[in-house]
């Protein structure tokens, strides 16, 4: 049952299921509440709107079978990938200030790990400044995509490279993001493509217990109790402990992030279209300034950090929104159903193993950061344009048969 619903086939369906429970159900029943905000409800029919045109995008006929490819070594490509990504992790890791991870165990304190922590990536600056962009890039999609093939086709230091992926992950305390590491495990195990013995139920354990420790390790949740007059969804509820802290950042926080994102964009922006000038690399491209809307919306909700790199990202109906209008929330509505579909369809495993990944990144930041600076889209056209050589003695035995006739016909 639960490896159907979480198959890549379901993609479409199970993310417009959650997307409209999460996004039009709930502030619809906010915004019904005494006192409530309206851009609650706002929120709730943009995003209606929106799920209307993921299914429309999802229903588009895809001619996979007919792009040419490009046949390159496996090996080739791992090797490439990693011996950078390791590079770049020793340089990272040698001119930061400290890491977050080691000064929590060391007893630092929240402030002095969130300091750290930003300092890490974010506020590099000079030739460092790039750190954050490679980081966007190896860890948003490519490794995780290489991690999957890897343990596909049964390559040695399989798991050196995941576990090193892992601690890296681990390193800056940073929510839940070793999910990029575990996630694609968690799809192989679920389908039974790992020649082990780790179990889906495993996986999620192991998950939930690293969740709870890095959520420990950020000193987050440290606090008293929540302030009298803070209620649940808003930003100035503080959670008692580090499990009602997870709650709270799952459920209210992005809901409340988007509609903060409306209501500055009303407020502080006028309303005026910003034409794609949140994102870094379209400001670079047309030449125009950035505007650094997240840093903005986090302001509002927490006051800006010592080291002004705090940024809140929401849901990708708000970027398409503030940058383009109603007709951006089709456009980007109508791409994320295609991307669903491409994933549905697709008869590359490693591919499907991140599409949960996908959509873990939609429902709390834009689809454009996603696309060109998490490295989306480099994966997208390796998997659409490149045919990986893989020895055959690689082929895991009980996809000795099905596979190779699904690689051949791919």
């Amino acid at each position: 049952m639960v490896r159907r619903l979480l198959h890549a086939k379901s993609a479409p369906k199970l993310f417009v299921l959650l997307f409209v429970a999460a996004y039009v159900v709930l502030p619809a029943e906010i915004a019904g509440r005494a006192g409530g905000s309206p851009y609650f409800l706002q929120l709730a029919w943009m995003c209606a709107l929106a799920a209307v045109f993921v299914v429309v995008g999802a229903m588009l006929p895809l001619p996979l079978h007919r792009m040419p490819k490009v046949r390159i070594p496996m090996e080739v490509v791992l090797a490439i990938v990693w011996v950078a990504f390791l590079a770049y992790a020793v340089a990272v890791c040698a001119t930061a200030e400290g890491i977050p991870l080691l000064a929590s165990l060391h007893g630092a304190d929240q402030a002095t790990i969130t300091t750290l922590r930003e300092n890490f990536l974010k506020a590099r600056v000079g030739w460092q400044a790039g750190f954050v962009y490679m980081n966007a890039i190896f860890a948003g999609f490519l490794l995780p995509y290489c991690i999957a093939l890897m343990f596909l086709h049964r390559v040695r230091f399989r798991w050196l490279c995941f576990l090193g992926f892992l601690l890296y992950s681990l390193s800056f305390v940073e929510k839940a993001f070793f999910l990029k590491a575990v996630v694609p495990l968690f799809y192989l195990a679920l389908e039974r493509r790992l020649k082990t013995r780790i179990s889906p139920g495993f996986v999620c354990l192991v998950a939930a217990g690293l969740l709870v420790g890095v959520t420990v390790a950020s000193r987050i949740g440290a606090t008293d109790g929540p302030y009298p007059n803070g209620t649940f969804f808003s930003t100035n509820y503080v959670p008692g402990s580090p499990l009602e802290y997870m709650v709270w950042r799952s459920v209210s926080v992005p809901v409340t992030t988007a509609t903060d994102a409306i209501r500055v964009f009303k407020e502080q922006f006028d309303g005026k279209l910003l034409l794609g000038r949140t994102s870094s690399l379209v400001a670079k491209a047309t030449g125009s300034e950035q505007v650094p809307f997240e840093r903005t919306v986090f302001e509002q909700q927490w006051g800006q950090l010592e080291t002004g790199t705090g940024s809140s990202n929401s849901v990708y109906v708000t970027e398409a929104y503030v940058n383009f209008g109603l007709a951006g929330v089709a456009a980007f509505s109508l791409f994320v159903g295609v991307v669903l579909r491409l994933f549905a369809k697709s008869r590359d495993v490693a591919f499907q193993s991140i599409w949960m990944l996908f959509c873990l990144n939609i429902f709390t930041a834009g689809v454009m950061g996603t696309l060109l600076s998490n490295g989306f889209l480099l994966v997208l056209l390796m998997t659409m344009f490149m045919k990986m050589k893989t020895p055959p003695h690689r082929m895991p035995k009980k996809a000795s048969g099905t596979a190779r006739l699904e690689e051949a016909r791919a």
